[in-house]
Parts: C-alpha cells; structure tokens; sequence
C-alpha cells in the first residue's frame, strides 16, 4: 500500500504506511521488512529535501544491514546517501561512504564495482575541488577498466569453451537419445516375446489345471461310489446274520422270542436302509442302531453274555456326525468271535466319551481272545478276514480320503499276566 501510494505521489499516506510497517517489522522481529522501510522512509524524506530526516532513516537502515552481514544492501544504501550529500552540494560528507564501497568492493575481490567506486569517488572529489584526489583515482578507474576488459574477454573465451562443450554434450546427448531408443525398441520386442511365452504358460497351465481337477473330480466320483458300494455290502452282510438268528429261533419252535425278534429286526432293518443311504449321519442315530443291535444279539445269544452300554452325557450326539454303520462291525465281531465260544457267560461293554479332540468309542469283550478265535476257525474262514470288519477300514480310507475326517481304530488283547482275558477296540473318531 505505501508503494502504490508513492506512485500516486501522495507522499503523505505513503508515509503513513510505511511507518506502519515499520512498527509491526520491530514488534515481529522481520529485519529484512524492517531495512526495506526504513530505506522507503529515507528515500522519500530525501526527495522533500528533507535530508537530515532522510540520512537519519537511511543510516538505521544501513546499521541493519550491517547486522545482516548484507554487504549488497550496505552498498547501496551508501551510494543513496552519497547522492543524496552530493545534490545537496556537500561532497565531503558523500566522500566517506563512497569510500566504504571502495573497502567492500575489494574485500569481495569485485573488479567492476571497485572500478564504478573509483569513478564516483573521482567525481566527487572532483566536485570538492579536490583535483589531485579525483586525478588519482580517474586513473586507478582506467587501470581497473583494462584489467576488466582482459576479464571480460577471459569470461568470453570462457563461454566459448563452454558453449563448445554444450555443443559436443548437446550432440553426445543426442546419440545417447538414439541408442536408448534403439534399446527400448529393443526391449519392447523382448516384452512382447516374453508376454507370448507368458501367455503360452498361462494356457498350458490352465490346460494341465483343468485336467488336473477333471481327474481329481472323477477321482472323487470313483471313490464316492466305491463308499457306496462298500456300505451297501455291508447291509445284506448284516441281514444274513440277523436272518439266521430269526431261522435259529424257528428252528427250536420258539414263536414268542421269534416274533420279538422279528419286530426289532424289522425296526433295525428300516434304521440301516435309512442309513445306507448317506456319507455321515448324527451319533445319536448311530447309537440307537446299536442299542437295537445289542437286544437282538442278547436275545439270541441271551446264555452267552451281557452288556453294558454308556454314553457321556457331555457329547452332543445330534451334533456329532459320523460314517453309518461304523461301529456295529466291531461289536458283531465282538460277540460272534469272543463271547459265543467262551465258556460261561461272558461281558461286553460299549462305551462312548468325549476327549478333547475327538469322541472316543471303547468296545471290550471278555471273550476267548482273538489267538483262541483263529484256532477255532475253519480252513475256509482263516483264508476270509471278516468282510464287516474288512469293509469297515476300507470305508475308514475312503472317507479320510474324500472328507478329511479321521477315524482311527486300535485293536488290542486284554492280558492278564501272560493270560489273554478278551479284546479291546478303540475308535477315536477326529470330528472338526
């Protein structure tokens, strides 16, 4: 605002302003704000011929400037006030400014300024009447023009070497610019060959993925199938021993228990048909099949054995899912291998328990052992293992295959001493 003011020439207002901006440059600390409106100040005091105010504000300024260690800054504001003495017609007062600039023109080794140095100080001593003085330094000013001049055309050639040596980099540039181009024509050629062989990848590997999940696929299919297959064996394996059992009690013309026997096979019968049917059922319907299957057995073979059977009351058996029929194997082969030839009656217990990891089903019989039971097989039985309990392990194998659910089965005698006193079978079945 002071500058537009001064342009107007309304010295007044500029002054009011610049005042202004004096005040706020010392309340903030901005000496450079502070330098250039003293030197406003100064200058306009200077032009209403109002020099000592103008020196006063131009000396403030140059003090600062000092401060500063601004020797560019300094050198004006000197030669302003030199000026301001010289107009005035006071050249002796000029003199010692001019003659700063002479000091800081060679303390800074600059050969231009100290040569406009001496022409100034010649011309103001030349005004005082001092001619000796202005004589003098006119000629230290012609001295320092030619070794200006020789400066000068040392800068010159200076150019012209490094005009050259643009010249010769501009054109080194250019041929670098050529080469780089011919390597990224290059290197788009490359990657345009790597993108096709990246593409040819690609397709084989998503050929070679696709065949691979057909055949996983078929793979999966096959053993589903085969699962099938295998449960359905199993349930006319188990019809034809419940069917003997029915014919057994016909046969001694026991109607009732024959009748009572009939009635549970039929509602075992629809529980394993029902079943069959599927990869996984609840361990509560796995458990009633079992309960159905233990009255049977226990009705035929009532003279042979009894039971026990417990289920912990922490499992949630509807949650539980496991393969049909899975357990009915062991017990079968429990009561028809251990307990029906032992002499006396024998035990059997079933017990199912929750571990931390997997529910845990303990079949244990006190029955002849299994060393006494191959010894009482026939020729033909020893060369067949138990299809239930064949079947059984491969079904074990196909659904840790096709499902990833591990049902582990450990079989061991019950020894007393060196004696063997029955057979335990442990499945552990893993449940996610």
């Amino acid at each position: 605002m002071g500058q537009i003011s001064l342009q107007q020439a309304d010295t007044v207002q500029a002054i009011n302003f610049f005042q202004k901006t004096e005040k706020m440059a010392e309340q903030t600390g901005d000496s450079t704000n502070l330098v250039n409106s003293l030197r406003s100040l100064g200058g306009i005091y200077t032009k209403q011929n109002k020099l000592q105010e103008g020196v006063e504000y131009q000396m403030r300024a140059r003090n600062l400037g000092e401060k500063l260690g601004d020797e560019e800054v300094v050198s004006e504001i000197n030669q302003e006030i030199a000026l301001a003495y010289i107009a005035e017609g006071n050249e002796e007062k000029a003199i010692p400014f001019l003659q700063d600039n002479e000091r800081n023109a060679e303390k800074e080794e600059d050969v231009e300024n100290k040569a406009f140095a001496f022409e100034e100080l010649a011309e103001a001593y030349e005004k005082a009447g001092k001619y000796d003085k202005a004589l003098d330094y006119y000629r230290k000013m012609a001295s320092f023009l030619d070794t200006l001049k020789v400066q000068k055309s040392s800068e010159y050639l200076a150019m012209a070497d490094m005009s050259k040596d643009l010249n010769d980099k501009s054109l080194q540039i250019e041929l670098l610019e050529v080469e780089r181009e011919v390597q990224r024509d290059k290197l788009r050629q490359q990657q345009i060959i790597s993108a096709i062989l990246v593409g040819s990848l690609l397709v084989v590997f998503v050929s070679l993925l696709y065949s691979f999940r057909v055949a996983r696929e078929r793979r999966k299919a096959n053993q589903q199938l085969r699962l099938q297959s295998l449960s359905n064996q199993m349930n006319p394996h188990f019809i034809f021993n419940s069917l003997n059992s029915i014919n057994n009690f016909i046969s001694i013309q026991d109607e009732r228990s024959a009748n009572r026997y009939l009635s549970e096979f039929a509602r075992l019968m629809r529980s394993v048909l029902d079943n069959s049917k599927q990869d996984f059922i609840s361990l509560s319907e796995e458990i009633r099949l079992i309960e159905v299957y233990l009255k049977l057995e226990h009705l035929r073979f009532r003279d042979s054995f009894d039971y026990s059977f417990y289920v912990d009351p922490q499992i949630d058996v509807d949650a539980v899912q496991i393969p049909p029929m899975i357990v009915q194997p062991f017990v079968e082969n429990a009561i028809w291998h251990g307990l029906r030839h032992k002499e006396g009656k024998g035990f059997l217990k079933v017990l199912i328990g929750q571990q931390s990891d997997h529910v845990n089903i303990l079949i244990e019989d006190d029955g002849i052992g299994r060393e006494r039971s191959k010894q009482l097989k026939t020729r033909n039985q020893q060369r067949h293992k138990s299809t239930g309990i064949r079947n059984t392990e491969e079904r074990l194998t196909l659904i840790e295959s096709l499902y990833n659910q591990r049902v582990q089965v450990v079989v061991e005698d019950v020894m007393e001493g060196e004696l063997c006193k029955g057979t335990r079978v442990e499945l552990k079945l893993y449940v996610s």
